[in-house]
């Protein structure tokens, strides 16, 4: 299934200016795919929206992958939040 989902309106996006994107991720032994998605933030192309923030819930991962994603220096406005336990995904 295909959904299309509809711009808004170009005279309300230029008169508030771009839209704001906050990105939640939800993480456990990801590997170097977390690190490898908060790269491709970094560098995706961000003139069409601002990157507000990025979250990164860690489902006690043991795999390192939520130290390395914090070790990385990209400029993206980062927050680890770390589960003791996994949960599961809904609930993080």
């Amino acid at each position: 299934m295909n959904l299309t989902v509809p711009a808004p309106p170009s005279e309300a996006v230029s008169a508030s200016g771009p839209p704001t994107v906050d990105v939640v991720i939800v993480n456990w032994n990801a590997g170097t795919q977390l690190t490898d998605c908060l790269q491709a933030l970094h560098k995706c192309d961000k003139s069409g929206f601002t990157l507000g923030q990025v979250i990164v819930i860690d489902n006690a991962s043991t795999d390192g992958s939520a130290d390395a994603a914090q070790r990385l220096v990209l400029g993206v406005p980062l927050t680890m939040v770390r589960n003791a336990l996994n949960s599961g995904f809904a609930a993080a």
